[in-house]
Formats: structure tokens, C-alpha cells, sequence
């Protein structure tokens, strides 16, 4: 293959990992691209020959642009942002009040609460709870609930639904 052929893939896999960022935000494809052409471009004046030598300055280039230049786009294009929030169905529960439907024990043996509609298994972060009496739900461990003692005139939680994503009006 001609030194200008090599040099034109060079170009095209640039062109090709450029237009990928528009699929797979974050700059590093960007950046990828942009060292795929700095090879390209030192290939067209005469600083690189070798496939070996254009694969290095591919590599050392590119790994400079996201090392370098990425952390100071990311502040002014907002790529790569991502948000933290609480996914988990059970973070709506925490601190409710619930009715203990068999005692539960201090020792580790499992009662049961009712909450959401069903009931569940449930241990005490120390104090035993008898049947009738109020718990809150202080933590979830796999299946079972973990909860404390409550004040008996405490109201019931009654849980709210889960937000369900809105979607636009079709027709």
C-alpha cells in the first residue's frame, strides 16, 4: 500500500471516530479522532513515514488530548455530565411508619410488618416489637426490612407510587 493511501485512512478513521462522538458522548472518540488526524496531517508533511511510528504518534497523541484537553471541554460542552439520583424503589420507604403483624424479636429472629400492600419479613435493630404495635422502616437487608420501635399514636405511612416517566401525547 502507498505512503498516501496509509495517510487517507488516517484522515478517514478520523472523520469516522469524529462523527461517532455525536453517537457515544464523552469526548474520548473525539479525541481519538483528533489524534488520528494529527497523524494524518504529520504523515502529509513529511514528520512521519513508518506504520509503527504513525500507530505510536496515534497513540501518544490521542492519550495527550484526553489527558490534557478533556477535563477543560467537559466544563464549557457539559459532555460526559451525569447526574446521581436514587433508583432504588425502597429509598421512598425509608423513615415510614408500619403496622408489625407477628413480634418481632430482638435476637435476630424475624417478625413480620405490612408495607406497600403486603407484608414482610422484618428484624429489629434491637429492641423486640410486638404484634400491633408501630415500627419505621429504617433499612432494607436483601428480602427482610430492618426497623425500630415507633411511638404507638405514630399514623400509619401510606406509600406513595412510584413516579412513573410522562410521555408525550401520541395522535
Amino acid at each position: 500500500m502507498d505512503p498516501s493511501s496509509i495517510t487517507w485512512l488516517w484522515v478517514g478513521a478520523g472523520a469516522v471516530l469524529l462523527a461517532s462522538e455525536l453517537f457515544l458522548p464523552g469526548l474520548v472518540a473525539a479525541f481519538l479522532g483528533a489524534g488520528a488526524l494529527t497523524v494524518a496531517l504529520a504523515r502529509v508533511l513529511g514528520f512521519v513515514e513508518s506504520l509503527p511510528t504513525s500507530l505510536a504518534l496515534w497513540g501518544v497523541s490521542s492519550g495527550a488530548y484526553v489527558l490534557l484537553l478533556r477535563s477543560t471541554l467537559v466544563k464549557y460542552f457539559g459532555a460526559g455530565e451525569r447526574t446521581h439520583a436514587s433508583t432504588s424503589e425502597d429509598a421512598r420507604a425509608y423513615g415510614a411508619i408500619v403496622e408489625v403483624t407477628e413480634d418481632i424479636h430482638g435476637d435476630d429472629r424475624a417478625g413480620r410488618i405490612r408495607w406497600d400492600g403486603t407484608t414482610w419479613p422484618a428484624t429489629s435493630t434491637g429492641a423486640a416489637i410486638p404484634r400491633g404495635a408501630r415500627a419505621r422502616l429504617v433499612l432494607r437487608d436483601n428480602l427482610a426490612w430492618v426497623v425500630e420501635p415507633a411511638p404507638d399514636d405514630a399514623p400509619l405511612s401510606r406509600p406513595e407510587p412510584a413516579a412513573l416517566p410522562s410521555h408525550p401525547r401520541v395522535g
